[in-house]
């Protein structure tokens, strides 16, 4: 099971009756160069120190299901759901009960009660003792039960980088992903190798090298999915030369110049040579376009993702979905098919 989107989130937990949990978690990061414009927003309320945030989702078991993008740590909780559209989500989705803590408090009365906060006290001094006995009850019932997601989030902390992220700010969007993608991949305590796709691997390890790109587990697996790919996408996957790194009509090394479409569904996205590899460039066209989404590293870099490191075409509901892993973000598309184009190109570089 993958859930891409916290839209796909709600639903699953909707449908399958079960109960979530969302919470907030920080992560430290270098303080901002003195004049800049926007340097006090990255310093959190809560902790009084420079950090990002994001959103995570559980279910009732503590599992983690998904992760928002970050925000600078200036953000408030209950603002970062709400711009997330949670609110939208529960209000329009099946009967849920979804758990958080106070910094959530106001989205129950948004959703029809599907947000459960901690009880509110109504009495701030001066209270009764049957009421005490009451109030505690119910604070530690519902602590109960909203706790798992920090052992969620506790697992997620186990990777160094989600406490204290030493890169630059603008990386830290593409680092936690991929972490975190590994591993929500796996449950807690397991040793199952950590990858970013559900196959291809972009951090394998062959002997002493690390880092190594090995699409070798989703050539192995093509076969027994291919059938079920659209004919499009079945022949762009399957086509030789997609995984060959020397060959010049290999995804890696190009680069993303144009997203046409994107709010449609009909899309194109176009992808420019790399001139010491390719000559050829890529034009891939999707029809039925239901979910695009476009992760930046940076949210000023726009479509701006860099060079493809590979990507990964799987089976998707009544079409497929396409996830292309670049060095400054990623992009995936959920279609009914897809028709992938190479165009002769004169490379500059080499007139």
């Amino acid at each position: 099971m993958r859930l891409r989107t916290l839209a796909e989130v709600t639903d699953h937990l909707g449908t399958n009756g079960k109960t979530g949990i969302i919470d907030g978690t920080e992560i430290r990061v270098r303080r901002p160069a003195a004049g800049r414009k926007d340097r006090d927003k990255f310093i959190s309320g809560k902790n009084k120190q420079n950090a990002v945030k994001t959103m995570v989702v559980a279910d009732g078991d503590g599992r983690v299901l998904f992760c928002s993008p970050t925000k600078p740590g200036s953000c408030a909780d209950v603002t970062h759901a709400r711009q997330l559209g949670l609110v939208r989500l529960l209000a329009d989705g099946p009967a849920m009960e979804i758990f958080a803590d106070a910094g959530y408090q106001g989205l129950g009365a948004q959703t029809g009660g599907r947000v459960v906060t901690p009880p509110h006290r109504k009495f701030k001094k001066n209270a009764p003792d049957w009421y005490e006995e009451m109030y505690e009850r119910q604070r530690k019932e519902h602590s109960s039960r909203r706790i798992r997601v920090e052992h969620g989030i506790a697992h997620l902390k186990n990777w160094r980088a989600l406490t204290r992220h030493l890169g630059r700010r603008e990386h830290i969007k593409r680092h936690f992903i991929w972490r975190f993608c590994a591993a929500i991949r796996r449950p807690v305590g397991s040793h199952e190798e950590a990858r970013l796709m559900e196959y291809v691997n972009l951090d394998a390890q062959v002997g002493d090298l690390s880092g190594v790109l090995d699409p070798s587990r989703y050539l192995e697996q093509l076969p027994s999915i291919c059938g079920d790919l659209p004919p499009g996408a079945r022949s762009f996957a399957t086509d030789t030369d997609h995984y060959d790194f020397r060959s010049r009509r290999c995804v890696k090394d190009l680069t993303l110049r144009a997203v046409r479409g994107a709010s449609g569904e009909e899309m194109e996205v176009e992808f420019q040579h790399n001139c010491w590899k390719h000559d050829q460039d890529l034009l891939i066209r999707y029809a039925g376009v239901s979910s695009f989404i476009i992760d930046p590293a940076d949210e000023d870099r726009g479509t701006d993702l860099g060079a493809v490191i590979l990507d990964e075409i799987l089976p998707y509901r009544d079409g497929c979905s396409h996830e292309i892993a670049c060095w400054d973000g990623t992009l995936t598309i959920v279609c009914r098919d897809l028709q992938a184009i190479w165009t002769e190109t004169v490379c500059s570089s080499k007139s």
